[in-house]
């Protein structure tokens, strides 16, 4: 009995960090999309203000799977 509590517990991590990795990658998709209505001589200066928040959220990703 205990082994299957063990189990459930395993499982309900699993689904949790499933779920957390489709709500980064959602981010990051968010992140996208706001990116692609930056005006063009204000791409880089975005790019330098998110680009530790797309590295930490990549980092994450990789780390839950």
């Amino acid at each position: 009995y205990e082994r299957l509590r063990d189990w459930d517990k395993v499982k309900k991590e699993q689904e949790n960090a499933l779920r957390l990795v489709k709500q980064l990658e959602q981010l990051l998709y968010e992140m996208d999309t706001l990116r692609s209505q930056v005006e063009d001589n204000d791409i880089d200066k975005f790019d330098k203000l998110t680009a530790k928040s797309r590295a930490l959220t990549l980092k994450a990703i990789q780390e839950y799977l």
